[in-house]
């Protein structure tokens, strides 16, 4: 009988992986143990994964669109604007 197990890695923040490129169809992100209390890994993935990695980009980065303030947060209403609320002369 065979087992498996699924191992989760949580990699901090402040953890800056490495991307190297095996060959003409793989390349690796790397993980180092030093970073990750010498829990570090390389996973390498192919031209095949493509798709899927492209997915996972994606969902990243909805993620990251979802943690930035609109921006209008950040725009100031000028003289003209209909919110401008300023001194008149």
């Amino acid at each position: 009988m065979q087992t498996w197990t699924n191992t989760v890695y949580n990699i901090p923040d402040h953890t800056q992986p490495c991307i190297s490129v095996l060959d003409t169809r793989r390349v690796a992100l790397h993980l180092p143990g030093y970073m990750l209390d010498g829990r570090g890994f390389v996973l390498q993935v192919s031209v095949a994964h493509l798709e899927r990695i492209q997915q996972l980009c994606a969902a990243l980065e909805q993620l990251a669109a979802a943690l930035e303030p609109p921006e209008e947060m950040f725009s100031h209403p000028v003289p003209g604007d209909p919110d401008y609320v300023g001194l008149e002369p």
